[in-house]
């Protein structure tokens, strides 16, 4: 198994499901989990203007 996982993620309600496997994942040998968000520029510049 891979001891080092990036797991990219949109705080979908389906990519939360998959947070469920990390204790299997760490039974299989896996030492790390890197979490990764982007957030499009064009999205962060909607919320600053309260749109």
């Amino acid at each position: 198994m891979f001891e080092r996982i990036l797991f990219p993620t949109d705080f979908s309600e389906p990519s939360m499901k998959v947070l469920g496997y990390i204790p299997a994942l760490r039974e299989a040998g896996t030492r790390e989990v890197v979490l990764v968000h982007v957030i499009d520029r064009k999205d962060v510049s909607l919320v600053a203007s309260g749109g």
